[in-house]
């Protein structure tokens, strides 16, 4: 998906969670297309900042979200200390007039880390040489 149709989807999936008062922040592909360098979209990785049992809280509110996401959204709720962390480091970045909360890079390049896939090696080795 292209870059600005991801923008927009995260705006739409911001303005839910936040109309729901669910603390969150935008990650994964979208986040690093837009600290790192430009990429394709596929869908939107948002990690939520409440406990996994509080999840209908987020379903809810995306299920209500109108202009409904145009890609698919994953959710990624407090499960260790990094994800813990993120909260305290969210940058906002201003789409269309609305700011977006988005996981920090050392998050992002350290979620990568811990992963440790291919993908997400080659990612970093980009990132840090590029």
């Amino acid at each position: 998906m292209a870059l600005e149709q991801a923008r927009k989807a995260a705006v739409a999936v911001h303005q839910a969670l936040a109309a729901a008062a669910v603390p969150h922040a935008i990650g994964g592909s979208l986040a690093a297309a837009l600290y790192f360098e430009p990429r394709p979209v596929a869908d939107l990785d948002v990690n939520v900042f409440l406990p996994g049992r509080e999840w209908r809280r987020a379903v809810e509110a995306l299920l209500a979200a109108r202009p409904a996401p145009t890609l698919p959204v994953h959710l990624f709720f407090s499960h260790d200390l990094l994800h813990e962390a993120m909260p305290a480091a969210v940058h906002e970045l201003n789409v269309d007039g609305t700011a977006i909360p988005l996981v920090a890079p050392e998050h992002i390049l350290a979620r990568k880390l811990l992963l440790d896939r291919p993908k997400d090696r080659e990612d970093i080795e980009r990132w840090l040489t590029g």
